[in-house]
């Protein structure tokens, strides 16, 4: 079992984080990194839309799916996802920024997959899950390919982009639909639960969203959409290389929802700390050694002088990567409040950081702020699950043995 779960979710996320960075460099060479950092804007308010919309419908569903069933859920995870877009179309009307409707484009068909994720994992069924996830990639990557193969002109390749991002998606939550029959029709019985349990948690998920992606809109606002661009191409080699915390993180997070033991918990921290620690510090040292020609060969000549951008961000990677296992950890416990104070401090220490070290340092200076933040994150968790859950330091401590041995399980 443990076998199953683990290599299978690592495997399905290597392998959409593989697909996702082949869209990532095919919009670099073909757009640019200007029209690179365009779409990263449009992608940040797509995920602001879906962080709002998963108070009601996304990792609630996790641990609420166990007690009422798909059937009592999904209905007002779907009335509610409506109500955040109907909203977020009016901010836009309102502001006058008729261009922003292509992410209300993008937000609605992944909308509707993320709540289907969450579904699909509080059932338990991570496979399926992890399917979806990595058929979404795939189908983004081929349709991107296929636009700029087809469409050599320079105008509506942003456009072009979005709707294939937004067709991708669509086609995804579709062939999801039969993994959750049992629960359509729907009930209009909607347990209360689902309007509250999820805002604690959410609230820490959207502070943890200013933690990663807040610094775009400063370096867009200071440096332009060009250094936006590089940003977030570093942005997405660190999300690929933190795939093995978030995958561990997500197994680890069923299993302790499924089995809410203290004890359990404890060995599951033990256990995937440190395969996680252990994988991510091994690629991030293959990334120390990575010259600045091979991305240039990636994105493109626009990208020149990438690495000097990507390497202030990798101790962040490694400190993302120690806090994503404990983290799960206080979630599953429904330990929302401490979850959202240690987001909002890590927010507070990078935001005040970056108001003073990225109109001095550029991208150099937003990296070192995202560092001072998770470093923050990182010692709050610790100290909350030294505290409260009786877990000693020593589970923080990754076993070099111990994680040799799980790999050898595994493969």
């Amino acid at each position: 079992m443990l076998r199953n779960a683990v290599f299978g979710t690592l495997m399905a996320r290597l392998l959409a984080a593989a697909a996702g960075f082949g869209t990532v460099v095919l919009c670099s060479r073909f757009m640019g990194a200007e029209g690179r950092g365009t779409l990263s804007i449009l992608l940040a308010l797509v995920q602001v839309m879906m962080i709002a919309s998963e108070f009601v419908g996304g990792s609630t569903l996790v641990n609420l799916t166990p007690r009422f069933g798909v059937q009592r859920l999904w209905p007002g995870s779907y009335l509610w996802l409506g109500a955040v877009l109907l909203f977020s179309a009016t901010v836009m009307y309102l502001s006058g920024k008729q261009h922003l409707w292509m992410s209300l484009l993008m937000a609605l068909p992944l909308g509707l997959l993320t709540i289907h994720y969450s579904l699909l994992q509080g059932l338990g069924d991570m496979r399926s899950r992890n399917r979806a996830q990595l058929i979404y990639e795939l189908l983004k990557m081929l349709m991107v390919a296929a636009l700029f193969l087809c469409f050599q002109q320079e105008t509506g390749r942003v456009q072009g982009t979005v709707m294939a991002f937004s067709m991708a998606a669509l086609i995804a939550w579709m062939l999801t639909l039969p993994r959750l029959r049992s629960g359509i029709p729907g009930s209009l019985n909607m347990p209360r639960a689902l309007f509250a349990a999820g805002w604690w948690s959410q609230l820490g998920h959207l502070v943890q969203f200013l933690n990663y992606r807040a610094a775009l809109f400063l370096i867009d606002y200071w440096l332009g959409n060009s250094e936006t661009g590089r940003y977030s191409n570093a942005l997405v080699i660190a999300d690929a290389v933190w795939i093995f915390g978030n995958s561990l993180g997500s197994v680890a997070h069923m299993r302790m929802v499924l089995r809410p033991d203290a004890a359990y918990a404890r060995n599951l921290l033990r256990r995937y700390h440190s395969l996680s620690v252990c994988g991510t510090t091994l690629a991030v040292l293959f990334l120390l050694f990575l010259p600045d020609a091979v991305y240039m060969a990636l994105f493109g000549a626009e990208f020149r002088g990438f690495r000097t951008v990507l390497l202030p961000l990798l101790p962040v990677i490694l400190l993302l990567s120690a806090s994503t296992l404990p983290s799960h950890l206080l979630h599953a416990a429904n330990d929302f409040r401490h979850l959202l104070l240690a987001n909002v401090s890590g927010w507070v220490v990078q935001f005040l950081l970056s108001l003073w070290l990225i109109p001095r340092y550029g991208l150099q200076g937003a990296a070192i702020a995202a560092g001072f933040g998770f470093l923050c994150i990182l010692l709050m968790v610790w100290r909350r699950l030294l505290r409260k859950h009786g877990i000693q330091a020593g589970d923080f401590i990754p076993r070099i043995n111990y994680a040799r041995r799980l790999l050898r399980r595994m493969f």
